[in-house]
């Protein structure tokens, strides 16, 4: 099979012989890093396990234009009723993995119906940056973003980070994998004497090369999913009539969601069954490539079997999941987003909703290279009766 790459008006053509693959396609997609950043290596597979990674070098990086958005009255400071995850409880143990080999788990676990959103990640800027902000967990573009919403305001040393008006309930975008992680860590220590300290807890990232050493403890009650957690959570359906009890999109069909327009204030149009935010479709606040909505606005008919949503596009979603090729190490995200392509050919396989990517690189911390709007995250909750090697 030849594949065609054009990188940098060059076309780079790659042959390899695929075993018992039917499908296979591959995305080149745009995203943004900042100035003086190390050269990323771009990693695409599928979400499916079929399709062995490839690499692709330094993808040209664009961004949508700024709104130049400032500080309303309309902004919120958002109060702790946000850190309503609404867990759905994911059980049937020791289901069997997908015929790809993804989704098998061992103990029950919760995971959050919907994507972190902007007042829940806001109100923990509030609890951890109001003095100092030396891990960049707030990106000054979700403040000026279109499909953005989070404020800061400095005064005299001190920050508040408020939330844009209709953005109180939109997937938070623009955080790094260790953000991420640092969220988890915080939720964890809530619980504890321990309370704001970001560094320790689910993850330890106090040492060397933390984004790519960094593990889930064994003790941890919240945490980044891993891939069979967040696989298992979107396809499985043990009343599912096919062979392996998996569909083949989070909407529980095997055939491709249906995407449709915004209204103004980022809500999907015309919820329903099979649903999803994708192929650039819903704009508002004047975008014109897709933009995030309301979490869950595709309607709970969209759901999958354990009643998550938006599993497929929105945003893209961080896992614990680690790849590391010729020393450079990445996280995937999975899921697809609010620009993922529609496929015309009326085919079953969406391909920007089946990938999963991730950016390798070689600096210590350097997942914040990558932060963009099209990516997010969700969150699972452990039972702490559970001791497995397995959450690792």
């Amino acid at each position: 099979m030849r594949i065609n790459f054009a990188l940098g008006g060059f076309m780079l053509k790659v042959k390899f012989n695929l075993v018992f693959v039917v499908f296979f396609v591959v995305i080149v997609s745009t995203f943004n890093v900042r100035a003086g950043a190390d050269p990323l290596w771009w990693v695409e597979s599928d979400a499916h396990g079929t399709i062995p990674p490839e690499i692709i070098r330094n993808p040209n990086f664009t961004e949508p234009s700024p709104s130049g958005r400032s500080a309303t009255p309309d902004s919120i400071f958002p109060s702790e009723e946000c850190l309503n995850f609404d867990f759905q409880g994911v059980e049937f143990l020791d289901n069997p993995a997908s015929q790809h080999g993804y989704g098998s788990v061992a103990y029950p676990y919760e995971i959050s119906r919907y994507e972190v959103t902007n007042c829940q990640y806001a109100y923990f800027l509030n609890e951890v940056a109001a003095y100092a902000d030396p891990h960049l967990l707030y990106d000054d573009r979700m403040g000026t973003w279109n499909q953005s919403g989070i404020l800061k305001i400095t005064d005299s040393g001190v920050s508040i980070y408020l939330v844009m008006k209709d953005m109180m309930n939109k997937p938070v975008n623009y955080v790094s994998w260790l953000s991420a992680a640092r969220f988890v860590n915080w939720l964890q220590n809530r619980q504890s004497h321990l309370g704001a300290d970001t560094e320790h807890g689910t993850y330890d990232l106090t040492q060397h090369f933390s984004y790519k050493n960094a593990i889930r403890s064994d003790t941890a009650t919240f945490a980044i999913p891993s891939a069979d957690e967040w696989y298992k959570a979107a396809y499985y359906d043990p009343s599912h009539w096919d062979e392996d009890s998996y569909w083949r999109y989070a909407t529980r069909s095997n055939f491709q969601p249906e995407f449709g327009p915004a209204s103004v204030n980022g809500h999907f149009l015309n919820p329903g069954e099979f649903k999803a935010n994708y192929n650039s479709s819903s704009n508002w606040r004047g975008t014109l490539k897709g933009n995030v909505l309301s979490v869950g606005s595709t309607g709970e008919a969209s759901a999958s079997y354990f009643g998550t949503q938006d599993m497929n596009g929105n945003v893209s979603e961080w896992t614990k999941e680690l790849i590391c090729m010729d020393q450079r190490c990445g996280r995937f995200f999975i899921g697809g987003d609010a620009n993922s392509n529609y496929a015309p050919d009326g085919s079953r396989y969406v391909p920007g909703l089946l990938l999963k990517y991730t950016a390798l690189n070689t600096s210590n911390d350097g997942d914040d290279i990558y932060r963009y709007w099209r990516t997010g995250f969700r969150i699972v909750r452990l039972r702490p009766a559970i001791q497995t090697t397995a959450n690792r």
